[in-house]
């Protein structure tokens, strides 16, 4: 998994460093700029100069940031991406920031889906990109009042940034319809940011299952081909490049047992991902359902009590975070190789590889 691509501009850096300056240490604004401090000089970030698209280090920005203080630099940098600039194609890292010397930030998010800051607005906007506490663990379970402490529409008070979403829920086909509507659908439009206008890419990796005896329409599950035909109208009039895998471990064990479990293994997990988030469940995510009672139809709880948990990667890229991302790249290259007849892929875009997975 790369690192991020911090883009930005010595006007930005100028007034990032003399901020920190004017700060109370004993204030949560400190510890969000020293925190960010940290991060840009400790190498978390490739440094890229966003009028050149230009790499530096940070011997070169110390030395920059000396000089500046005895030769004034331009105010106003030119920036790569103006009116024309198409991010979907010249931003090949999924993982990008941008701390700039400019006030239409917020319009670039809502546009392109990625974190933009300015010098007025950039510790509240990282503050929010990274959580406040880096992490966010949601209980899954009613309280003493019968009421159901989490929903699906809290995530997106979350999930602010991002164009990339990322979702393995391996028994995805035990699914009936109802609980695809409650979750499923419920996870990708809290997950895409809701100011966001522009194009966004959602995967979701599932496996096949045996066939199932149950035959009632309301509760039977769903198999991959009907899952993808209850997406398409739900998203079809939305920017949305959609693909679904569907993969046969079984199949693989019968061939070569050690590595269809392999897959296997990788595959168990519940994630999933944005260009800024790590969201994990030890359960299934098929966290509610719907009841009849006196013919009265309710939401209820799947389970009596699990927790699902959100990580952001801007603080935290350490190894067992990348490696699971860097696990499906190589599980998909794997079927794609040896074994395209135990895959099914539903996409709207044909041979299209989620930035994420490149």
């Amino acid at each position: 998994m790369k690192k991020f691509d911090f883009y930005t501009d010595i006007e930005f850096l100028q007034v990032f460093e003399a901020h920190g300056e004017t700060l109370d240490k004993m204030s949560d604004e400190f510890d969000t700029w020293k925190t960010l401090y940290r991060l840009i000089r400790n190498d978390s970030f490739n440094l890229i100069w966003a009028d050149t698209g230009q790499s530096f280090n940070k011997y070169e920005l110390i030395r920059i940031l000396e000089q500046s203080k005895k030769i004034p630099f331009k105010k106003g940098s030119n920036y790569l991406f103006k009116t024309d600039f198409d991010f979907q194609r010249e931003i090949r890292n999924p993982f990008s920031i941008f701390f700039l010397n400019q006030t239409d930030t917020e319009k670039h998010t809502e546009q392109y889906g990625y974190v933009f800051a300015n010098t007025k607005n950039y510790i509240e906007i990282f503050d929010k990109a990274k959580l406040e506490e880096d992490k966010k663990v949601f209980l899954v379970r009613k309280n003493e009042q019968n009421e159901i402490l989490f929903r699906w529409n809290q995530v997106s008070k979350i999930s602010r940034f991002g164009n990339q979403l990322l979702i393995c829920e391996p028994y995805l086909t035990s699914w009936n319809k109802k609980e695809i509507e409650l979750n499923l659908l419920a996870i990708i439009d809290n997950f895409i940011p809701q100011n966001y206008n522009g194009l966004i890419d959602v995967t979701i990796f599932c496996t096949k299952l045996p066939p199932s005896n149950n035959t009632n329409e309301e509760t039977r599950p769903r198999t991959a081909s009907e899952i993808w035909h209850l997406l398409q109208p739900h998203y079809r009039n939305r920017q949305i490049r959609l693909s679904l895998f569907c993969f046969d471990t079984y199949a693989i064990k019968g061939r070569n047992m050690q590595e269809g479990t392999q897959l296997a293994e990788i595959l168990h997990g519940r994630f999933i991902f944005t260009n800024y988030l790590r969201c994990f469940c030890d359960h299934s995510f098929e966290f509610f359902k719907y009841e009849y009672d006196m013919n009265i139809r309710r939401t209820i709880l799947n389970y009596k009590k699990t927790t699902i948990e959100f990580s952001s990667f801007l603080t935290d890229m350490t190894n067992d975070k990348r490696q699971r991302l860097q696990d499906y790249k190589e599980l998909l290259q794997t079927f794609k190789r040896n074994y395209a007849d135990c895959m099914q892929v539903f996409e709207t875009h044909a041979n299209h590889v989620l930035p994420l997975l490149r």
